[in-house]
């Protein structure tokens, strides 16, 4: 990942009353080229609201494709993003 964007903690979740520690796993297929293929909720935190910020953040990022045996492919990493008040 290049550029990683980082969610703020959505008003939606703190009129919830969510104020503990959540994590959210997004995975993300990437081109060989670094392009965005896909994303989706590979963890989910438990609240919807959070996950949804993290799939936002996880497509606004940038990334670099992967490199094997000095060729460019295709690839899936997981973007882990924390959300505290």
């Amino acid at each position: 990942m290049s550029d990683p964007m980082r969610p703020e903690f959505p008003e939606a979740a703190r009129d919830r009353g969510l104020d503990g520690v959540y994590i959210s796993l997004i995975a993300v297929a990437v081109g060989p080229s670094g392009k965005l293929v896909d994303a989706w909720v590979w963890a989910t935190s438990g609240y919807r609201v959070l996950d949804d910020a993290a799939l936002r953040a996880a497509r606004q990022s940038t990334y670099t494709g992967a490199i094997s045996y000095c060729r460019p492919v295709a690839a899936t990493y997981l973007f882990r993003t924390d959300f505290s008040p």
